[in-house]
């Protein structure tokens, strides 16, 4: 009896779950796929491409600091800057630019690369894609950076593959690799749906190769832009608590301005203003909700108003509150001098006449200085502003260039003077005036205690010059 009750427990022992057979019970089925390897491998040799307002991606394709990209990206011809997956920023110029096949060429300094291994392209001998095969994207679009979107080719042409893999603003410019971590294409376009996603356009690369030969020919190592990087917002951010209470502390609820250059009005933007101009909004919405929904409801309670609220996540879909200055220089409307004489002779015979109006000026180039030396600005992007309104006593229909330029806050510092330099039209000639002491002191004042916190050795100004 006693042997027969051993052989059981010993059977029970063997047949409990131990810690060991548990774990290997709930053993992870994750794995490295061959999506993440090449993604691994590829992502430090893509790039984010800014030009003007223009953002898109691109990928360094030799040694030497060739990236490819889309020309599109660059229609505004302002100078581009790409930044690196490190987080640098620095200078590239374009070496080639076939807008008819929508690819461009940019160079950037080959010691940035150093590091880094080219995307390999297909050879001759390779396979061309075929319908179902996986491929991913790599770029930067919308608001984020650097990130891997994969789907399947479902279609190709002779220069363009269609996918459902997604791209968005951004993309553009970025390449789209096979598994064996070689990029068959260029991420162009979006074939937006109506009820569905849409379907995304990807450039063969064989599309490319003329003007990788045109801009490879053109490699003078005189010619080769600086390694040094540019400026770029700082790291120490401000807080959402801290801007919340900042911006309430505000004597006035607008962004000051200037009436300054002639025909433009500068406006001194901060994440402060900013915030407590929503704030307003959301006081004057509140308001009318009051006044247009609130009415109808006398002795019960109306449907409750509730203010956009703050999230956490908001940092990833563009909500930041990065230490940044804002200048806006917006053309500002004159009145057109057959409007003025219109009016005169109108008034003396009683009559009223409709007023014109027009832009004068177009921003050229703008200049900021410190304390008389020049400084590089986060960004400076030219901005198209069109004015099209006809009403009885109101016209105006015209465009004009003005200018956004992002600073660092330590550029207003009381002990600093702040001249602009703004260069119109065609003209040798600059517009040269000083941002106000007392408006500099209002945009600073916010700023003193984000400055306090920041470590000794990065209370200075970097000129990027």
């Amino acid at each position: 009896m006693f042997c027969k009750l051993a052989w059981i427990l010993s059977v029970l022992l063997l047949l409990w779950p131990t810690q060991e057979s548990t774990d290997l019970g709930k053993q992870s089925r994750r794995g490295i796929t061959p999506e993440a390897q090449v993604y691994a491998a590829s992502k430090a040799a893509v790039v984010t491409v800014f030009c003007g307002d223009a953002k898109g991606s691109g990928f360094l394709v030799d040694q030497s600091g060739l990236i490819v990209t889309n020309a599109h990206v660059l229609r505004s011809g302002d100078p581009v800057k790409i930044k690196l997956s490190s987080g640098t920023l620095h200078r590239a110029v374009v070496l080639a630019n076939d807008e008819k096949a929508d690819v461009a060429v940019l160079w950037a300094n080959s010691s940035l690369f150093q590091t880094v291994k080219p995307i390999p392209l297909p050879s001759p001998s390779d396979a061309a894609p075929f319908e179902g095969e996986r491929i991913l994207a790599i770029g930067s679009p919308l608001h984020q950076e650097l990130i891997m979107t994969v789907g399947v080719v479902s279609r190709v042409t002779a220069d363009a593959i269609i996918s459902d893999v997604n791209i968005n603003h951004g993309n553009s410019g970025g390449p789209v690799l096979n598994l064996d971590g070689k990029a068959v294409g260029i991420a162009t376009f979006l074939d937006p749906g109506g009820n569905g996603p849409g379907v995304s356009g990807i450039i063969r690369i064989e599309v490319a190769q003329p003007a990788l030969s045109r801009a490879r020919a053109g490699l003078e190592p005189v010619n080769m832009p600086e390694a040094r990087p540019l400026p770029r917002p700082r790291l120490e951010s401000l807080t959402e608590e801290e801007v919340l209470a900042k911006a309430t502390e505000l004597k006035r609820p607008e962004s000051p301005f200037i009436k300054a250059p002639r025909n433009f009005r500068t406006y001194i933007e901060t994440p402060f203003t900013s915030r407590r101009m929503a704030l307003e909004e959301v006081k004057l919405f509140e308001r009318d909700w009051k006044r247009t929904i609130g009415r109808r409801y006398k002795s019960g309670n109306p449907p409750k108003f509730s203010p956009r609220t703050s999230a956490f996540w908001e940092k990833y879909v563009g909500e930041i509150t990065d230490p940044v200055i804002l200048l806006k220089i917006i053309p500002w409307p004159q009145e057109t001098s057959g409007s003025q004489w219109r009016a005169f002779f109108g008034a003396l015979v009683g009559a009223s006449t409709p007023k014109t109006f027009e832009f004068r000026d177009d921003v050229a180039k703008v200049e900021v200085c410190v304390n008389g030396v020049p400084i590089e600005p986060y960004a400076l992007i030219k901005v198209l502003h069109s004015e099209f309104v006809e009403s009885y006593g109101f016209t105006i229909r015209d465009r004009a260039y003005g200018a956004v330029l992002q600073l660092d806050p330590v550029s207003f510092h009381p002990d600093n003077k702040i001249t602009l330099k703004v260069w119109k039209n065609d003209r040798k000639d600059p517009d040269v005036f000083a941002v106000p002491e007392s408006i500099q002191k209002e945009i600073w004042a916010p700023f003193d205690d984000w400055y306090r916190r920041l470590p000794e050795s990065q209370r200075v100004l970097n000129s990027g010059f």
